[in-house]
């Protein structure tokens, strides 16, 4: 390994170990590390001139003798924003870099405003968030922002979303225009089972499945450590939300569903009633008949079934 790459090795483990430990004493970091005194001397000056690490000074106990100086992770050297996009709200978070909420700002808006409208109000938003805590984007270090709806690998609502007209909306590059930091957009629920997995009720857990119950059915899932995601961005999306053809059906288009049937969200997700129980509901196509009990999940390609 080259020297360069030793030392940035060397200087993350330092900034990990004061970190996770809080204010360090050069002994402290020592035994965390397994480095030299000499070497974590110089490491932590380094990352005082970077701006990651701020020396605390030692307060005179009486005692006699003079206490340590402790070294301690810049929380406050940047900020971390915060972005939920709903059909009804849009919210801001303002963070430090230990995750620690400095600003939460929220406004109601019109559920049917276009994309560009939507976009002027998310700028607003953030603007006036910043404004509240005094910063610029400049103080910003990275964007994550949830939206509804499959997200896929360049951050677009590209399948569908219940924002109106916003499949064709390039969030990502919309950010851009005002943070020169990372930006990254997920799904909500993704979002939420992430926060579950980090701090949450799945702290732990290699397999979950998240269920989100409100105005709307979503579901995330964790399968041996990792977050399922699928094409687009689509797995776990509910049938309810896509609407696609049944399986089983033949000579139809690739056209919405006209019934609300097909799995468990259907039967669980207002605002629709409860779809006809008969096999062959699909008026124009060629069905092949299941028995009455059991239903067609599009999402999951196979029956399932139904619990009411």
């Amino acid at each position: 390994m080259a020297t360069i790459q030793v030392r940035e090795y060397n200087l993350e483990r330092t900034l990990r170990a004061i970190r996770s430990s809080g204010p360090s004493t050069t002994s402290e970091l020592t035994r965390a590390t397994g480095l030299s005194r000499p070497s974590i001397n110089s490491l932590v000056s380094e990352l005082v001139g970077l701006g990651w690490v701020d020396v605390v000074e030692p307060v005179l106990d009486g005692q006699g003798g003079r206490p340590p100086q402790r070294f301690a992770f810049r929380s406050r050297a940047g900020l971390l924003v915060g972005l939920d996009i709903g059909v009804h709200r849009i919210s801001v978070l303002l963070a430090d870099l230990d995750g620690a909420v400095l600003v939460d700002h929220q406004v109601a808006v019109d559920p049917t405003l276009a994309p560009s409208e939507r976009l002027e109000a998310i700028d607003r938003t953030l603007h006036e968030a910043l404004a509240e805590h005094g910063a610029s984007p400049q103080d910003v270090w990275a964007v994550g922002a949830a939206v509804t709806g499959p997200v896929d690998a360049t951050g677009r609502t590209s399948l569908f979303s219940p924002l109106p007209g916003w499949t064709d909306v390039d969030l990502v590059g919309h950010l851009a225009t005002t943070f020169s930091c990372p930006v990254s957009v997920e799904n909500d629920v993704k979002l939420a089972l992430l926060a579950e997995h980090a701090w949450g009720a799945a702290q732990g857990a290699d397999d979950v499945v998240y269920i989100l119950a409100g105005l709307r059915t979503g579901a995330a899932a964790f399968v041996n450590g990792v977050l399922v995601k699928g094409h687009a961005g689509a797995a776990c999306t509910t049938p309810r939300q896509m609407h696609p053809m049944p399986m089983g059906c033949r000579g139809a288009s690739r056209s919405a569903c006209p019934c609300p049937a097909a799995c468990v969200s259907s039967w669980v997700a207002p605002p629709h009633p409860r779809p006809d129980p008969s096999p062959t509901h699909h008026k124009g196509t060629s069905c092949e008949p299941f028995p009455p009990h059991h239903r067609v999940c599009p999402a999951a390609g196979r029956r399932s079934r139904c619990i009411g």
